[in-house]
């Protein structure tokens, strides 16, 4: 008769525990010194030996010799509890099924009565935090001060709804969910003991699907030989466990990490036309993504020998920050799956604010108005802040220094041969886009001597007055003096719109407009002003009308 590996290999004595050496040690202790509590509280996730602690303790204290952390496995007490768990003084009851008050007041008139033929009598309750408010109650003062001979050892997964009240009554013990190192081994140990070939991989698929429980780890194991006639390997676990193509699941990665949108979602749909459901493609690309973002910071890759590399190159291909966000994203999409009925919608939308992440700005470039720095390339710095304008607009003479020919900034202006004003331009759109806007719109741009001559018709005269600005003005200056080699000096004039139409653009542009550049052709053609500008090396960058 077959028995199944999961009861097959329970644990008969402490030492066999794995992964909880903490709380058998401390019990093997408490046995030897004779400190045995009157109740004990075993606490921890699924399959990890709470039940089969319970009974290895109840079998240390009855038995014949004991007690003692070395049962001897052959007195009626030990055979009874571990073969057959029918002990006449030992006492099992699952808290999920004898829940109310009745089964508390059985239980506890029960354990009143001294045993019948062992030490003690036993009471294990299994998930007791199913019982209800007034179990708990009806259990709580016999649980404090129970009969010398009574024994309480209670087994739960969810602490947190056992009353305080119980928990403070008891000696608790945590259990802790185990590594897939630790189940890998025991399962290897297992399917040597059973004569089953298993490859390491397909031990190592199973450990990990065993999410740190041995129990599910031997039951997965038991079906894979099942499956398999005793050959587990990785294509017969991945069919069990009905996992994902990680082919298909490291290639949607790839195209979100490069911003390839149609890729990401053809990778997608190929995930979902195989058979694969859209929560578990979401659960195992949120693991992916955690063990690539782990890797990223640091950590060492959850990964064999041979698939470590592939993985820390996977992690390469994204930055540390989008990575960061992208974990947080299928975060709130797991949770958005379980309030939605359409999860395909949920991992498509999911999969596509992915793939926007390569294309994200940092806040400073975004406030600065330049565009996304080059990689490997020096960010280049935002222009100076424009002076603030308030009050009356004055006459201002300021002097244009000679400035002296960079030779990197000429080299990296682009080969002598081209056009000067391609170059120009080029690097408008390059440094400052919303100059090279206002750029755009001068009705002709030539060269005249040592002047850079942009004439502007009346209709485009706010475009000329925001290039007046000392801060586009710099940015104009530079540009051309990278551009043609040499400095020159910005001039900028207004003249008839592109159409000829004098009337309409003088009902089109705003009359404070108007008169400014009136004001400023006036001075522009003032023999005193011009001398001036000759005389100090200057240009005219505010006017003012007098009043």
């Amino acid at each position: 008769m077959h028995v199944a590996l999961a009861r097959k290999w329970r644990p008969k004595v402490f030492e066999d525990l794995v992964g909880q050496e903490a709380v058998a040690k401390t019990l093997e202790h408490a046995i030897e010194a004779g400190r045995i509590a009157p109740a004990y509280l075993l606490t921890g996730p699924r399959g990890v030996g709470k039940t089969s602690t319970a009974r290895m303790l109840a079998r240390a204290l009855n038995c014949e010799k004991g007690p003692t952390v070395q049962p001897c496995g052959v007195c009626a007490s030990c055979r009874e509890i571990l073969a057959r768990g029918d002990s006449l003084d030992v006492l099992e009851m699952d808290g999920a099924s004898n829940r109310k008050i009745e089964h508390a007041r059985e239980l506890i008139e029960t354990v009143r009565y001294a045993p019948q033929r062992d030490r003690f009598r036993i009471a294990i309750i299994d998930e007791v935090h199913m019982f209800t408010n007034e179990a708990f109650n009806a259990l709580l003062k016999t649980l404090e001060e129970p009969p010398a001979h009574t024994k309480f050892i209670l087994a739960s997964t969810e602490l947190h709804k056992i009353p305080p009240t119980i928990v403070s009554r008891c000696q608790r013990f945590s259990f802790r969910a185990l590594t897939v190192k630790e189940i890998t081994a025991q399962l290897q140990k297992v399917a040597k003991a059973e004569k089953i070939s298993a490859t390491p991989g397909a031990l190592r698929l199973l450990a990990t699907a065993a999410e740190g429980s041995l129990r599910d780890g031997l039951s997965l194991l038991d079906q894979a030989a099942t499956l398999s006639g005793g050959a587990v390997d990785e294509a017969r676990c991945a069919e069990i466990l009905a996992l994902v193509d990680r082919e298909l699941l490291e290639g949607m990665y790839s195209a979100v990490a490069s911003g390839d949108r149609a890729a990401a979602i053809a990778h997608l749909d190929r995930l979902v036309e195989s058979g694969a459901d859209p929560k578990h493609v979401l659960k195992e690309f949120t693991a992916l993504l955690r063990r690539l973002l782990l890797v990223a910071a640091g950590g060492a890759a959850e990964a064999a020998d041979e698939d470590r590399e592939r993985v820390t190159v996977l992690a390469k291909a994204m930055p540390y920050e989008n990575l960061l966000r992208a974990v947080s994203l299928a975060l709130e999409a797991g949770d958005l799956t379980r309030r939605v009925e359409d999860a395909a919608l949920t991992i498509q939308m999911l999969v596509l604010r992915l793939a926007e992440l390569p294309r994200l700005r940092g806040i400073e470039e975004a406030l600065s108005g330049l565009p996304p720095a080059r990689q490997g390339g020096p960010t280049p710095p935002p222009p100076p802040a424009a002076p603030p304008r308030s009050g009356p607009r004055i006459v201002s003479l300021v002097p244009v220094e000679p400035e002296r020919e960079d030779p990197s900034a000429s080299a990296a202006a682009g080969p002598a041969g081209g056009d000067p004003l391609e170059r120009f331009h080029d690097l408008l759109g390059a440094r400052r886009m919303v100059t090279a806007a206002q750029v755009s719109l001068a009705a002709s741009i030539r060269v005249e001597g040592d002047d850079l001559v942009l004439r502007f018709g009346i209709d485009r005269a706010a475009a000329k007055e925001a290039l007046e600005d000392i801060a586009a003005k710099k940015v104009l200056t530079e540009a051309a003096r990278e551009s043609f080699g040499r400095p020159m000096r910005i001039v900028l004039k207004t003249g008839p719109p592109a159409d000829g139409d004098l009337g309409n653009a003088a009902r089109e542009v705003p009359r404070a407009t108007i008169a400014r550049e009136r004001a400023s052709s006036r001075a522009e053609s003032d023999p005193m002003v011009r001398s001036a500008m000759e005389l100090f090396h200057g240009e005219l960058t505010e006017i003012k009308e007098e009043e």
